[in-house]
């Protein structure tokens, strides 16, 4: 299982938070999220812009132990296994 790192207005490939995505869509495209299991971590204060599954948008809120991870159906909320936290 890889943890992939998301931060708004960064631009790397997921790996930690110096070099996070920079938008959950780029996050969730690679080719590295779309193993089974693999835990997208956020930076408190993201926004999922949700559609369909959860209504409305949520915001990651600091602290807060809301998490997503990514199956191969796309993402998935479910119980807290890692905290949203500050980047660094």
């Amino acid at each position: 299982m890889a943890i992939i790192y998301v931060k708004s207005s960064s631009t790397g490939n997921g790996s930690a938070w110096n070099n996070a995505y920079g938008s959950l869509a780029s996050a969730i495209t690679a080719k590295l999220c779309r193993k089974i299991n693999n835990v997208l971590d956020l930076i408190s204060g993201f926004t999922l812009a949700t559609t369909g599954m959860l209504q409305p948008p949520i915001s990651v809120p600091e602290p807060s132990n809301l998490i997503g991870f990514i199956t191969l159906s796309g993402l998935m909320l479910g119980n807290a296994v890692k905290k949203a936290r500050k980047s660094g």
